[in-house]
């Protein structure tokens, strides 16, 4: 079984899609990222021939795919698509839309089951096949040396052909891998150079940066919104914010601005500045602590803050 190769395009195309990644797709995207999902590592968009793949873990063989936004399991191309994927050697695992928006758990649970039942598969090195004995017998073989010396060559070791198919598909699946993280490099790099870029044009204006920092930071998280805060003597206010177009947004957004963050335990914010670390919440609707309301009310659920520390603080 030989692997096909991305058909050309599909980086381009594989890039745009995690650029204008559905809701559904940035809540799962936001789990398997974090592997929350038996330590495995996943890649999102991934071309796999002439297809993209919703999110692949290559080491276990697994694509997740989502269901009721960009896929149709019905149709016969999604059917054919699938074939195609287990061809190659993957299982599909596929959830609904409403699946990973309403029962974020349930979806983990189940992509873990699936994680945890693969054995990952080893290549045992190949067993040399012994050369026939000597014409008169006494079981006496020649050596690969003892050949060259006498001025013949040894001769050749057979290779198992599902050795030889395995090899290939190992290599075929590193190969993605490089590529992957090639891609997201790429992706990390052309932020960077986006932000270097206002920062340049906006040398007596601070707030152009802050909003293309918030905005490059959705964008490589696969995040629905980000929003920034900065330190206001005792308290921290948030100076910008980038959340999808839409009226509901816009309004989110002017609520949450008029907002002052105090150290504590009752937004993401505020526990950030208590603790000086990272921080992220799995649901907030699960979060006793959690007491921003027209938060809890927007719909969303997961949130990571991270301290971006000035001057020693």
């Amino acid at each position: 079984m030989v692997k096909k190769a991305p058909s050309a395009g599909a980086g381009e195309r594989a890039r745009t899609l995690r650029r204008d990644m559905t809701e559904a797709e940035r809540r799962l995207w936001q789990m398997l990222r974090s592997r929350q999902t038996e330590g495995y590592r996943f890649r999102r968009q991934v071309p796999i021939g002439g297809f993209i793949a919703d999110f692949v873990c290559h080491a276990a063989r697994l694509i997740v795919e989502i269901d009721g936004g960009q896929h149709d399991p019905s149709s016969e191309a999604e059917e054919r698509r699938t074939r195609f994927l287990e061809a190659e050697g993957y299982r599909v695992l596929r959830f609904w839309n409403n699946e990973v928006m309403d029962n974020p758990e349930g979806v983990r649970a189940a992509t873990a089951d699936a994680l945890h039942r693969v054995a990952r598969t080893r290549i045992e090195p190949l067993t040399p096949t012994p050369t026939l004995p000597h014409q008169g017998g006494g079981g006496q073989r020649t050596l690969p040396h003892q050949e060259a010396r006498r001025g013949r060559e040894p001769p050749a070791t057979p290779v198992d052909s599902n050795d030889s198919e395995q090899l290939i598909a190992d290599l075929q699946r590193q190969l993605a891998e490089c590529r992957a993280e090639r891609d997201e490099a790429l992706e990390y790099q052309t932020a960077t150079s986006d932000v270097l870029k206002v920062i340049a044009r906006s040398t007596f204006d601070l707030q152009p940066v802050l909003d293309t920092v918030a905005e490059t930071a959705a964008r490589l998280c696969g995040s629905y919104s980000a929003d920034i805060a900065i330190r206001d003597g005792e308290v921290y206010r948030y100076v910008s914010g980038y959340v999808s177009t839409g009226a509901a947004d816009a309004e989110y957004w002017a609520n949450v601005r008029q907002r002052t963050i105090v150290p504590g335990r009752d937004s993401v914010a505020g526990r950030v500045a208590l603790e000086g670390r990272v921080v992220q919440i799995a649901d907030i609707h699960a979060d006793p602590d959690y007491a921003f309301p027209e938060v809890v009310t927007s719909g969303r659920r997961t949130f990571l803050g991270v301290p971006l520390p000035d001057g020693g603080e």
